[in-house]
């Protein structure tokens, strides 16, 4: 299993990798407006597109802004990945709707994540 993620929040940096490294699984870092910092990185993306046309992943997990939410995750489906967002998975529900039939008709996965501290 191969890893996309989108965005790279504080959330990603404390809690999503220390557990990819610990399980050994292989991701990618796509982040537009910082310098990823990462050596155990497979790939390193400076464009979200760019890493959606090019990534080897299977999955795709999106870690950006709530209002880029609903697009990206479209996006990610659009390109045939299954989608893991941060919550919220998008600010309303016609949104919600929209991906979940999306991912049905593609026959892919699509999650919220929750985190807590």
């Amino acid at each position: 299993m191969k890893i996309l993620i989108l965005g790279y929040s504080q959330l990603v940096k404390t809690k999503i990798l220390p557990v990819f490294r610990k399980y050994k699984i292989n991701y990618s870092i796509a982040s537009r407006s910082k310098l990823i910092n990462d050596n155990f990185c497979e790939n390193k993306f400076n464009c979200y597109n760019e890493a959606l046309n090019f990534s080897k992943a299977d999955i795709v997990y999106i870690s950006l802004a709530n209002i880029d939410h609903f697009f990206w995750a479209k996006k990610a489906l659009e390109k045939n990945y299954h989608v893991i967002v941060d919550k919220p998975i998008t600010l309303n529900i016609d949104q919600v709707k929209y991906l979940v039939n999306l991912a049905k008709n593609k026959k892919k996965l699509i999650s919220e994540s929750i985190f807590f501290n």
